[in-house]
């Protein structure tokens, strides 16, 4: 598999060019040779970027070429946490708390879903300290009542929980829009988890 660290030399041109024009300048270089799991990873970074709450201005003027007063910033940063709660709200539909997954998967104690995981078997998010298990990874269809090949998924991807459920069930270009959840339904487990090795690695 392809190593997600960008180390090409780039040959920037040294006359004066917007922000915007240099950065396409520098992502064309990349994009005209990379893999397709290098421009998955290049894509799930930027779209983090995107979605960061950070206050850096300068940053936010190099993607932009837009200067904003203090007035829109606070704006713009509200509704970035406004949007953010919203966010998780809509990933915590569809979910289940531990006395019902132990009522799904048969088990007789609370420790047993907790255990799985721990372990990296099973994938929750914490909300109001209580951990909620997203109902698309149970499936009867298998030996432990999980849909095949998600613990090596969930063990590949490095990052957060809350994370770990948006890159499962949002659209990748990498898998020509469809999730990277559907692909994994469909059998095709070797391909998730090279994506999914490959996130959070561009730097």
């Amino acid at each position: 598999m392809s190593s997600g660290t960008v180390t090409r030399k780039l040959n920037i041109p040294r006359q004066k060019i917007s922000p915007g024009d240099k950065l396409l300048s520098i992502f064309q270089t990349l994009l005209d040779d990379e893999s397709p799991a290098i421009l998955s990873a290049i894509a799930d970074s930027l779209d983090r970027v995107r979605h960061s709450e950070s206050s850096d201005d300068e940053f936010v003027k190099l993607l932009s070429d837009q200067e904003y007063v203090p007035e829109e910033r606070k704006r713009l940063h509200i509704q970035n946490v406004i949007n953010s709660f919203n966010y998780r709200r809509e990933l915590l539909k569809d979910t289940v708390d531990v006395n019902q997954v132990m009522e799904i998967l048969g088990y007789d104690s609370r420790q047993a879903p907790l255990n799985r995981l721990k372990a990296g078997s099973l994938i929750a998010i914490k909300d109001n300290q209580k951990w909620w298990f997203p109902l698309w990874q149970f499936d009867a269809n298998t030996s432990d009542g999980i849909v095949d090949g998600l613990s090596r998924v969930l063990k590949a991807l490095d990052c957060s929980n809350l994370a770990k459920v948006s890159w499962l069930v949002n659209p990748n270009p990498y898998f020509a829009n469809s999730t990277p959840l559907y692909v994994l339904k469909t059998g095709d487990v070797e391909r998730v988890v090279e994506s999914a090795q490959s996130v959070g690695l561009v730097v």
